[in-house]
C-alpha cells in the first residue's frame, strides 16, 4: 500500500489475516500504537474479531468494535483501502 493519505479514519478488518496485512501495510508510514508500538507488535483482533474497527488518528492506532465508529470508514480488502462508508 502507497503512503496513508487518510488520517482520522476507521478501517474495518474482517478477519485476523486483514489486520495482519493492514499491519504490516502501515509499517514505515510513521503510524504507531500510541506513539510507542509499530503496528506489528500489537495483535488484538481476537478481542472484537469481525466486529473489529482499527482507528487512525493523529498517525496514532487505536481499535474498538464496529458500534463505536467516529471517523469516515474505509474496509480493508486485499490489501486495499475501499470506499468510505457513509
Amino acid at each position: 500500500m502507497s503512503e496513508l493519505q487518510h488520517n482520522n479514519v476507521n478501517v474495518l478488518v474482517k478477519s485476523e489475516r486483514e489486520w495482519n496485512l493492514l499491519m504490516e501495510s502501515l509499517e514505515g508510514q510513521n503510524i504507531t500504537w500510541g506513539g510507542k508500538y509499530r503496528p506489528t507488535e500489537i495483535n488484538n483482533w481476537n478481542d472484537f474479531e469481525e466486529n473489529t474497527v482499527v482507528t487512525i488518528k493523529d498517525n496514532k492506532l487505536t481499535y474498538g468494535r464496529v458500534e463505536n465508529l467516529a471517523y469516515p470508514t474505509l474496509f480493508y480488502c486485499k490489501g486495499l483501502l475501499l470506499k468510505v462508508k457513509e
